[in-house]
């Protein structure tokens, strides 16, 4: 198998040591930006080029890789996909929604697998706090709070954090960037939702155009509500989300690696993770390749990140 990465930025370089953990061993990069080339040519030695058509041309992959800026998604993956490639790509999927249509009845006609990522619906705490949901052990779920912070220029090494895609408003932004990540988990622990309100802006304390706060309220079809809050001004980093049932209260520390429950007599931990977060990744990866292998439908496809999409745009 052929397997071509376009974008070697943080989350490109991380696929490519992850592929070459799972034994992946035939990879080919592309990226525009010659240094971001060099930096993965010092780890890796693999084919690299400058020019996407050409990378393309040459390679002939089976599988394309798209880790690049958000607003250059949908003429890749069209690119791709033309290029009779299965595909993977970073979310969020798109800037905005048009073409999306167009590029699932492309996907169907060519008879090809797209998967946008959505590495924490394989994070083990996740999957242990929907099987408590499902079960109903600690009772039914009646609302959320939800809190994903982090500080934007600390964020990547060695990155101009003014630079890269979040800090633009063509596919940037704390609600594209980070929602989009808790819209699609929370639509797979409580079905489709509606953001009935949403609240953004920018501190200027970070000198970047788009939102580095935002709020969401939200309501899904089962009857659930919650609220969300995101950032990239917490210099404290926290990823959590508290779900108050009838019973008690669910807490799921997504940065610390742990399911606590509490009825308010005592506390119970449910879950306790190792703290390692490439785990996710990984079996992010070996998702994608078996869906690739049997021909079938990835956790979140083309229609799914659509809906993510659709779904954040709809509320601003």
């Amino acid at each position: 198998m052929k397997i071509l990465i376009i974008g070697v930025g943080s989350i490109g370089l991380r696929h490519i040591k992850n592929l070459i953990k799972l034994g992946y061993k035939n990879i080919a990069v592309a990226d525009t930006n010659k240094k971001s080339l060099q930096d993965v040519l010092k780890l890796v030695k693999v084919p690299a080029y400058e020019d996407v058509p050409e990378a393309l041309r040459k390679e002939r992959p089976n599988v394309v890789f798209i880790c690049t800026p958000t607003n250059s998604h949908v003429s890749l993956i069209r690119i791709a996909l033309m290029n009779d490639a299965d595909v993977f790509v970073e979310k969020p999927l798109a800037h905005n929604i048009s073409s999306l249509d167009d590029l699932v009845t492309l996907a169907k006609k060519r008879k090809k697998v797209v998967m946008i990522a959505c590495n924490y619906r394989f994070h083990k705490g996740f999957r242990r706090l929907a099987e408590v949901i499902r079960g109903k052990a600690f009772g039914k779920p009646l609302y959320y709070r939800l809190a994903l912070g982090y500080y934007l220029p600390t964020a990547r090494k060695n990155k101009n954090y003014k630079k890269i895609y979040a800090a633009y408003k063509t596919g940037g932004g704390v609600f594209l960037d980070s929602g989009s990540h808790v819209v699609d988990y929370l639509t797979a622990l409580f079905g489709i939702m509606r953001i009935t309100s949403a609240l953004k802006d920018n501190t200027k304390s970070l000198g970047i155009k788009s939102e580095d706060i935002g709020y969401f309220l939200t309501k899904h079809q089962n009857g659930i509500t919650g609220n969300i809050a995101l950032d990239y001004v917490s210099r404290r980093a926290t990823h959590r989300l508290e779900v108050t049932t009838t019973n008690g209260l669910l807490t799921l520390d997504l940065k610390n690696d742990i399911l606590l429950y509490d009825d308010g007599e005592r506390q119970k931990k449910i879950y306790r993770g190792d703290d390692d977060i490439n785990k996710m990744f990984l079996d992010e990866l070996r998702h994608f390749f078996l869906c690739v292998k049997k021909r079938r439908r990835p956790l979140q496809d083309l229609s799914g990140g659509g809906y993510v999409v659709k779904t954040i745009l709809d509320a601003l």
